[in-house]
């Protein structure tokens, strides 16, 4: 789920150090409760940027191959003590933006997010393990974050960071919620073989635009060689999917 929440309401906190505060409400879910459910929160506010850039984030560190904010923390109380697990889509301290994903181990109605920032105190990491806002049956995810730089690193904590190849690689464009992969026909990029492994019950998720006609055979995703079947173990096409025994 991606929750935006463009020009955060932001006061003063009540959190012991921290300097502001916001809050998210994530909608309710269409019925019951929902576990280790990882939703996105996006934001753009003048106090997200460094203090170097006139905002109140005071240390940044390295997670991912990003620079992001050390002294920003998720928390399921107004005080800060009971913390969420989350990582960053994308940070831009000069803009004051900010998209996150964060694990909410029980999501139902009413769940509520305090964003607590602006800690000097604060300049180590508070969200968790690279790929704790991930639950376990994750096994690879790739934001292609900022649509400057093309970043094909895993967030998840199974560092399985993809390669450009093809006659031409893919670059950095836009995308829906930050950064995106283009390819030009000729161009693809490619995960280890351990992060392809296909377990009895699975699920790829992915956003893609096509640019002109659709060309006769564009694979968005294969495991193996679909030409040469049955060493394929799935091709997902523009319109269908195949699946083969072995």
């Amino acid at each position: 789920m991606r929750i935006t929440v463009l020009g955060l309401l932001v006061a003063q906190a009540l959190t012991a150090g921290y300097q502001y505060q916001a809050s998210v409400t994530i909608p309710a879910p269409s019925s019951g409760s929902l576990t280790n459910f990882t939703a996105v929160i996006s934001g753009t506010n003048a106090l997200l940027k460094t203090v170097a850039n006139s905002g109140q984030i005071q240390h940044t560190v390295t997670r991912v191959g990003q620079t992001v904010p050390a002294d920003l923390i998720l928390s399921s109380d107004k005080a800060g003590a009971s913390l969420y697990a989350w990582g960053w889509d994308f940070y831009d301290g000069t803009a004051g933006s900010a998209k996150i994903w964060v694990l909410i181990p029980t999501y139902s109605a009413s769940t509520t997010i305090y964003v607590s920032f602006g800690n000097s105190a604060v300049s180590t990491y508070q969200g968790g393990s690279v790929g704790s806002e991930f639950d376990s049956s994750t096994n690879v995810a790739m934001h292609a974050a900022n649509g400057t730089t093309l970043s094909l690193a895993d967030s998840t904590s199974n560092a399985q960071t993809a390669s450009n190849y093809g006659s031409s690689n893919a670059s950095a464009t836009t995308g829906e919620i930050d950064g995106a992969a283009y390819f030009n026909g000729s161009a693809g990029i490619t995960l280890p073989d351990s992060a392809l492994t296909t377990p009895s019950t699975f699920t790829i998720s992915l956003w893609f635009k096509r640019n002109g006609a659709q060309p006769t055979y564009g694979r968005l995703m294969e495991k193996g060689d679909s030409d040469n079947p049955p060493y394929s173990t799935y091709d997902i096409l523009f319109n269908l999917i195949y699946a083969h025994a072995g």
